[in-house]
């Protein structure tokens, strides 16, 4: 039997244990078994709901939830609540962090809007918003390199060349 999280991770059109959809649907009031025993078209439906249609095979993944559920070691009444009332706190903590972590890209992205290099930097496919900030941050003026050579090997990207005399070694490290 494999474990939840790498069964939710490796199914057809996988998705996260931290998910949204997925944190949502554990935090509702049902219990495991009233999960198990939802109907999977209204499971599947739901997931698809929630997860904002990005689920290629809701069905899927509703199976897997279920089979995940359904094969899941049951815990009496006390030991579920207090679990259940951790398990709540721990989803509340995450949503509060992923919040920060959002509020704090936001930040980034609102101070460097100014910077002309950080519009060149983000033009770069790949490239995003805080990415082009650590980048300036990094860097700092630009102008302080004589050249383009300058600030490759400022950043590492250029490698040390080995050579005695004539001869320069092909392999670097």
């Amino acid at each position: 039997m494999q474990y939840p999280k790498k069964e939710l991770r490796e199914a057809e059109g996988s998705t996260t244990v931290f998910s949204a959809a997925i944190m949502d649907l554990f935090t509702q009031d049902l219990s495991l078994d009233d999960l198990a025993n939802l109907p999977l078209k209204d499971l599947a439906e739901w997931l698809q709901s929630k997860g904002r249609g990005r689920f290629k095979d809701p069905e899927g993944l509703a199976k897997t939830i279920q089979r995940a559920v359904r094969s899941s070691y049951r815990l009496d009444q006390v030991m579920s609540e207090s679990i259940d009332m951790i398990l709540g706190i721990l989803v509340r903590e995450i949503r509060s962090l992923e919040k920060a972590v959002k509020d704090c890209d936001q930040g980034i992205e609102d101070l460097v809007q100014t910077v002309p290099e950080y519009q060149c930097l983000t033009s770069i496919p790949g490239v995003g918003p805080v990415y082009a900030a650590g980048l300036l941050a990094e860097i700092g003026q630009i102008e302080r390199f004589p050249d383009q050579t300058s600030l490759a090997k400022y950043a590492g990207l250029t490698w040390p060349k080995h050579q005695s005399g004539r001869h320069e070694a092909e392999n670097t490290p």
